[in-house]
């Protein structure tokens, strides 16, 4: 499973901080082990964005990024090698 690190919906969430092709980047992709995709991605990692939308309105770039670096630091380790290696 490919996981976007700056999620799809902060296109529309927050319209203009980043471009499409900065979220489909290569370097924004990380791999999920298909064992992992029902919980850690569609709920602890969604859960987490969720939860920023909601106290991040008004979000701007770096805290978009900041919070992407977060989720890669807690979750990393379960992530397949980056896309690309």
């Amino acid at each position: 499973m490919v996981h976007h690190s700056i999620e799809q919906q902060v296109l529309e969430k927050y319209p203009g901080l980043f471009t499409e092709q900065e979220i489909n980047s290569i370097e924004n992709l990380r791999g999920i082990r298909g064992e992992f995709d029902t919980n850690l991605h569609q709920k602890v990692i969604k859960g987490e964005w969720r939860d920023f939308y909601q106290t991040h309105p008004a979000a701007t770039r770096q805290q978009v990024i900041d919070k992407a670096t977060e989720i890669d630091q807690k979750y990393g380790h379960l992530f397949d090698s980056p896309i690309g290696d």
